[in-house]
Formats: C-alpha cells, sequence, structure tokens
C-alpha cells in the first residue's frame, strides 16, 4: 500500500545572483526551540543574526536583544523604580514592555540589518516594528498567530495589527498549505505566500536504540510505552489521554503513559493530577519533566505510540519528529494533518474523545504489522518532505529576492512619518 503524497512539495530555488552574508534581525520567543534552531541554521551558514525577544537567553551565534532590559540599562531612574516595584510589588515595573517601544527604533537602526524576518505574527514586538521601518520584512506564522477562532482569545486590537503586519511582509511562511489558505482568506496575497514546514535535523530525529532510556525508567522490553508530547497545556486535551486509560489497560495492562511537561501550566497539572488520583492511575501515567531537545529522539523511539488529540492545529514539529523517528502517530482528525497524514498508512486519526483514542490506541498496540507499516511511511514522507535544511535553504533564497535593489531607499522612516495611528490604537483599544 502506497501512502498519498499530500501538500508539502519544495519549490525549485530562485535564481540568485549575489549571496554576500546577511544581517538578520529576527523578532520570536528566545524561549521557542523552533524559532532558536531556526535562527541558528542561518547563522551557521555566515550570517550575522539578532533576535529581539522578551525573555534574556543565551543562544550561540545568535544576539539577543531585550528591549525592556536595555531600556533599564540607559536609565538610572527606571533602574530605581524598577528595584523599588521588585521591593514592594514582588515583579518588575510594571509598563516596562510598552515604554520600551520608544527604543526599538533605535536599536533595530544600530543592528543596520538586511531584513527583518518575524517568528509568529501575534506578537507586540511585531506589530511595532512593522509599522516603523521600510525594510524588508519576512512573517513566519505557525498557527495560532493566524487561527483566531480556533485558538486562543485574541482581542480585536490584535486582530487587526496581526493583519497589518501580513499585508505589510514581503513574503510570509506557512508551515502548512492548510494554513496558507487560511492567510489567503484573511486577504494575504497569495504571491508572497510560501508554504514551508520548517521541516526537521535528519541527523538528530531518526530511529535510535532507547534501550538505554527505556531501562533507566524502569520499564520493561516490551512494555508499551505511550508518549503526549505537546506542551502542558488545557488546550491540547491531556485529560482525554488519561481519561483512556483505564480501557487501554483493559486490554494491556501494562501500558505506561508519559507526559512530557513544558511550558507547563501549574493549574492544569494540579487538575490532570486530580484525575489520576481518581482513576487510580499512579504506577501507569507518569510526568517525565521538560524534555531537552537532544534527548527527543531518544524519547520518541521509546514510545510505541505518540499521540496528540488538540481541537485545532497547524503542522507541529512534534509530528514530524516523531514519523521521522518511525514511532506512529495517533491524532485528532484535523484537516492540518491530512497534507501529510494519510489514516492508516502514515498515522492513525480518532475523534478526540476517550473511547476513540482508546480505541484507536488498543488497535495499534494489537497490530505490529500496521505499526511497521505507518513507521516506514512516515519516516519516508518526513525525508521527502519535511528535511529542515532544504526549507532554511528555499527561506534563504528568497530572502534575496525581496532584498531591495541598489536604486532603492530603504533606511528608517523620520520620527514625522511613523504610523502614530497603529501605536495609538495599541495602546487605547482593547
Amino acid at each position: 500500500m502506497s501512502t498519498k503524497d499530500h501538500g508539502i512539495s519544495p519549490e525549485q530555488p530562485e535564481t540568485v545572483t549575489s549571496r554576500s552574508p546577511l544581517t538578520i534581525c529576527g523578532f520570536g520567543s528566545s524561549q521557542s526551540t523552533h524559532v532558536v534552531n531556526r535562527l541558528q541554521c542561518f547563522a551557521k551558514r555566515g550570517h550575522l543574526v539578532h533576535l529581539i525577544c522578551s525573555e534574556p537567553r543565551t543562544i550561540d551565534g545568535v544576539n539577543t536583544i531585550v528591549p525592556p532590559l536595555e531600556l533599564l540599562r540607559q536609565s538610572r531612574l527606571l533602574r530605581g523604580l524598577d528595584r523599588l516595584s521588585r521591593r514592594t510589588l514582588g515583579r518588575s515595573l510594571p509598563g516596562m514592555t510598552t515604554l520600551s517601544l520608544i527604543l526599538l527604533p533605535l536599536i533595530v537602526r544600530r543592528l543596520q540589518p538586511d531584513l527583518i524576518h518575524i517568528h509568529f505574527a501575534y506578537s507586540f514586538w511585531a506589530w511595532m516594528v512593522a509599522t516603523m521601518s521600510r525594510l524588508p520584512i519576512v512573517v513566519s506564522v505557525m498557527g495560532g498567530d493566524i487561527l483566531f477562532d480556533e485558538q486562543g482569545t485574541p482581542t480585536p486590537r490584535g486582530r487587526r495589527l496581526t493583519l497589518r503586519l501580513l499585508q505589510r511582509a514581503n513574503l510570509v511562511t506557512a508551515k502548512s498549505t492548510a494554513l496558507a489558505a487560511e492567510l489567503k482568506r484573511l486577504g494575504v496575497s497569495t504571491e508572497k505566500t510560501i508554504v514551508v514546514n520548517w521541516g526537521v535535523d535528519l541527523d538528530i530525529f531518526r530511529p535510535v536504540d532507547a534501550t538505554g532510556l527505556r531501562h533507566s525508567l524502569g520499564i520493561s522490553p516490551g512494555q508499551p510505552v505511550l508518549l503526549s508530547p505537546r506542551m502542558l497545556q488545557p488546550f491540547y486535551n491531556i485529560e482525554l489521554i488519561i481519561a483512556a486509560m483505564p480501557q487501554i489497560l483493559a486490554e494491556f495492562p501494562d501500558t505506561i503513559l508519559l507526559i512530557t511537561e513544558h511550558n507547563a501550566a501549574a493549574g492544569y497539572r494540579d487538575q490532570l493530577h486530580k484525575q489520576i488520583d481518581i482513576l487510580g492511575l499512579h504506577h501507569n501515567v507518569r510526568f517525565v519533566g521538560d524534555l531537552a531537545q537532544r534527548d527527543l529522539a531518544a524519547w520518541y523511539c521509546l514510545a510505541s505510540v505518540i499521540i496528540a488529540v488538540p481541537p485545532s492545529d497547524g503542522l507541529p514539529q512534534s509530528l514530524l519528529e516523531g514519523m521521522a523517528c518511525g514511532t506512529p502517530n495517533l491524532l485528532s482528525k484535523l484537516p492540518g494533518y491530512l497534507e501529510i497524514i494519510t489514516h492508516g498508512e502514515s498515522g492513525w486519526l480518532v475523534e478526540a474523545e476517550p473511547s476513540a483514542i482508546a480505541a484507536g490506541v488498543v488497535r495499534l498496540l494489537s497490530d505490529p504489522d500496521l505499526c511497521h507499516l505507518i513507521s516506514g511511511n512516515g519516516i519516508r514522507i518526513v525525508r521527502q518532505k519535511a528535511n529542515f535544511e532544504t526549507d532554511v535553504s528555499r527561506v534563504e533564497d528568497r530572502y534575496y529576492t525581496i532584498l531591495p535593489g541598489p536604486d532603492c531607499t530603504t533606511g528608517w522612516l523620520t520620527r514625522q512619518q511613523v504610523r502614530i495611528e497603529t501605536i495609538l490604537d495599541f495602546l487605547t483599544s482593547p
């Protein structure tokens, strides 16, 4: 049985005449592994890469800048007020992020970038820099930043400013054709939109021997292991996976569910612990912490089945990583998965409710031949369609095509030309 070829088909690289190294100013979360991996890959290719972000972090090859901290360094008065706020309120001085907006144009002008690359469109810094610069702007949407009605709780102001940013951008990358279709629905030109799923590093994510990890966790050879790799947030329906465990254990009594804890919501974790107590699952459900990127392949390979059942999704890295490692994925039935997953061939799709999840897991654990088919097809699909280095090369090629010509005046807008209406919109509307 052959797996259907869905969606993501690499474009032919543009012809590029000049390949001198670029200075890239990135905007995104310093805590996002995906953002960091992308920026580091460009840095390794010889480009000078900066990241403007909200949280400090040391990233090899990338210069990180946190505007509120820069503002504190330059103002003795604000440093004093910040110390006072920490002593009296127990937190940093309120309003520093908004106040540091005045410093943002100076920071970017000092960096003298050739272009700006924004990772995640629904973002304060992204909105603001789009109003101030004539530089080429690339925006990489990830899903939750444009799926307004499916994920999160966007404000009317946030929607408006995100759409302004997307209209302003010279190039928009979407992780899937479904997200590209949503961009089109939002009025973003298809001519400047490309599908780039930011695939996986095949040197890291591949089938590896997980025997040592299994032994260190005290899990017997052959004992079924289920892995929940998504963020520990209510949105990802971890409680539904736990609720499916009694039905799974009725067929496979020694099954272990491992739950990762990246970006954990403390209240949600407490809720899950209570659920585990009520169901008597102490010996079958474990929380395994926030796993390091370098260790993920072993955890994927340890698992018999990887489970993710959110109500909405783009094309998540964890899906591609698990496929690259040869582990079957059990997923909720979502349109975004269909361009890379065929039910029963490269994954297993279920309704996001406990009995369906349990039935899907039992089917996979009961049918080694089915799992072998899904595993082989998954590895092949990722190698063909989701190679990280190939995707970075495609974006790098497009960088050069959006650079202004020698006769184009770029630079920064004068103070009088800054789009005040956008800033006022942010500061005054809900």
